[in-house]
């Protein structure tokens, strides 16, 4: 039974719940039928905004425009995670990444080879499988490449961003902007050599697959864009066709004319499904790996901040990238198959990119769960093609989870904490009703202040099930959300003071040099090349409660402290301050050590944009008598947040000794 005729007969039995016009579905597939081919496209930074289908006019993306007007637009489509690396685990493995420890990028780690892959259960299945673009879910072991795991073909480069006119060919060089392109294991000629442009290399390439792909077996595409993601980078013909669009920002054009060219890619790609004659025996689907970016420019490393705005748009929501906002998690998401889905339909409750691998296994005949292995993704065709009632949902819940910002959403509630943030970070939990409010402009956790607390009470349950981030860095709310392993409410949580844990009461799960433990949400730093700093916490001296932050300066040592950033508003005084003590008899401070407070005000990209500094304090600080230290100062324009910093000198080899620090406390006026 050839392909056509398989996809023609299959589930005449549930003839009676069909769309209209559309063939239906179910899993009783024969050994000898020949079963669907799947391409899944996933661009790069694109967000919701930069489609023309969601009705944008200064954006130019006919071709999939044409496959959402001839396929299902989901107008709650979401990615797992809102960064590039734990989005692309979740949608080729059906499971949070999170369970997998994966929940941003890193270098170190990654899927374990006890986690089937979406290529390796196809491949598994009969399918030939293709990875073609940017690979970034592994870090640098062999076990994680592409080739040993389930991939037939790959072209695309190892790691995240890519230059789009040049590429190393030193297999040292991974991690680089220019990184190396790979044929499988084989790296390619420099790109530069061929007078190419990435983005119509990767569309070649999967022309180049779909045209040579064995007519007796079906295939399986993963076409994972570099476009849009920085550097920005485009060929002036794309940008001359995109003059007309209703913007008059150039860079909003130079931004058009990148997503042209992944369009025109979308374009060919179909053409070669249709020439192939398996445009209809093929489920296309596009979207996003997570939201737009807020710091944007032309060439890298330079970004440029542009304020509210950017190069690309999240439309009407709330956030960008890196955020548990709608900004950063809802995406373009589209779904083709003519005379399967039905052309035109328009699908709101939520579903996310987890959905992808139940859907396409379930197609490709294997009933969930995959040889012992459950998805937290579920199968969308049953949704999409009338077998279940139009008010049940795929997803009655929601989780998202990024180092410490995470969110719960169920039903139209949502909760979320979203600190760490280049834009609109919260330092409180905040809860919005998305059916009233999608841009998440309104906060209720006080209106509604036990619906929060029941969102948080089970986003704890899921939170604590969960793996050690294989990054180690600080997850979630386990050390925010509770002091000393108390745990406090969404309440508690929200009316704690600006700056956090300003007496040194509640520990991180790390140590210092010294063998203490170091205060958790101050972040330790130092000048790299100087020694281990040796700080932390300590019951010896304290002013109040049941520690203080000890300091230490030797010989040598290079200058040191603890940070804190807070979000500020700008013209807003702030005045921070803490409590010092000098260590008694031979651990006093000597020499010329001194140290000071400081507040250094950065805008929403990060950058510093000045700083002010205390009196310092020397040698002959008191070591019986705490004395309060301060420093005030209205946030410039453009303040976004404020680092709180706590910095020690040594001035090199004349400077040794030891000081306390105690109950800081930053306040606005």
């Amino acid at each position: 039974m050839n392909r056509r005729l398989f996809l023609e007969t299959i589930g005449l039995s549930a003839a009676a719940t069909m769309v209209p016009g559309c063939r239906t579905l179910n899993n009783a597939f024969s050994s000898e039928a020949s079963k669907p081919n799947f391409v899944v496209i996933y661009a790069d930074d694109m967000g919701w905004g930069d489609v023309g289908y969601h009705g944008f006019k200064d954006i130019a993306t006919p071709n999939i425009d044409a496959l959402a007007a001839r396929g299902v637009q989901f107008g709650q489509g979401y990615v797992s995670s809102s960064i590039c690396m734990p989005s692309r685990v979740g949608v080729l493995t059906g499971v949070y990444q999170q369970r997998l420890g994966m929940d941003t990028n890193c270098g170190k780690g990654g899927i374990p080879t006890s986690q089937p892959m979406i290529f390796e259960m196809l491949k598994r299945e009969g399918y030939q499988t293709a990875s073609i673009g940017k690979w970034h879910v592994a870090g640098e072991g062999e076990e994680f490449r592409p080739n040993r795991r389930g991939v037939d073909f790959f072209y695309g480069s190892l790691w995240g961003s890519h230059d789009y006119y040049k590429s190393s060919t030193d297999p040292e060089d991974l991690r680089k902007w220019d990184s190396p392109i790979m044929r499988n294991t084989a790296i390619e000629p420099d790109i530069q050599d061929s007078d190419g442009y990435l983005t119509e290399m990767l569309t070649k390439e999967t022309v180049s697959f779909i045209e040579r792909a064995d007519d007796d077996r079906p295939f399986f595409i993963y076409l994972a864009h570099y476009a849009v993601h920085a550097p920005w980078q485009v060929p002036q013909s794309y940008i001359d066709r995109v003059q007309n669009l209703e913007t008059h920002d150039d860079e909003r054009k130079l931004f058009a004319g990148m997503t042209l060219a992944m369009d025109d890619g979308v374009g060919a790609v179909m053409d070669a499904l249709k020439r192939k004659g398996v445009e209809k025996d093929t489920l296309v689907i596009f979207m996003s790996d997570n939201g737009t970016p807020n710091i944007q420019g032309t060439k890298p490393p330079l970004y440029k901040d542009r304020g509210g705005t950017t190069m690309s748009s999240p439309g009407p929501f709330r956030g960008f990238k890196g955020d548990v906002y709608e900004g950063g998690t809802r995406v373009p998401f589209v779904a083709h198959w003519p005379g399967v889905l039905p052309a035109g339909k328009k699908y709101e409750h939520p579903v996310v990119n987890l959905d992808v691998v139940p859907t396409v296994m379930s197609l490709a005949g294997v009933s969930r769960p995959y040889k012992g292995l459950d998805f937290d993704g579920v199968d969308l065709l049953p949704y999409l093609m009338g077998k279940k009632s139009a008010d049940e949902k795929p997803h009655d819940v929601l989780y998202w989870r990024r180092q410490e910002n995470y969110a719960i959403r169920k039903g139209d509630w949502k909760l979320c904490f979203n600190p760490i943030s280049g834009a609109q970070s919260s330092r409180t939990i905040q809860l919005f009703n998305l059916a009233d409010d999608p841009g998440e402009w309104k906060d209720l956790v006080d209106v509604e202040p036990e619906r929060a607390q029941q969102l948080q009470d089970m986003f704890d349950a899921w939170d604590s099930r969960l793996i050690p981030s294989q990054s180690g860095l600080t997850t979630s709310n386990r050390n925010s959300g509770y002091a000393d392993g108390e745990r406090v409410s969404v309440a508690e949580f929200n009316a704690r003071p600006l700056l956090s844990n300003g007496g040194f009461e509640d520990e991180a799960s790390a140590k210092g040099n010294a063998g203490g433990p170091l205060p958790d949400l101050w972040r330790l730093w130092y000048l790299p090349e100087g020694p281990a700093v040796n700080a932390g916490l300590t019951d010896k001296k304290k002013r109040s409660g049941k520690r203080s932050l000890f300091l230490k300066c030797r010989r040598g040592d290079p200058y040191y402290g603890f940070v804190q950033r807070v979000p500020v508003e700008e013209g807003k005084t702030y005045h921070f301050s803490a409590y010092l003590i000098n260590g008694s008899g031979e651990e006093a401070l000597t020499g010329n050590s001194h140290g000071c407070l400081s507040l250094q005000w950065h805008d929403k990209s990060g950058t510093e944009i000045s700083r002010v500094a205390s009196n310092s304090w020397r040698a002959g600080l008191s070591d019986s008598e705490w004395h309060c230290f301060a420093v005030e100062e209205e946030a410039p324009p453009g303040a976004n947040h404020c680092s709180c910093a706590i910095t020690l000198f040594s001035s090199g080899s004349r400077g040794k000794g030891i000081f306390y620090i105690d109950d800081c406390e930053f306040e606005s006026f």
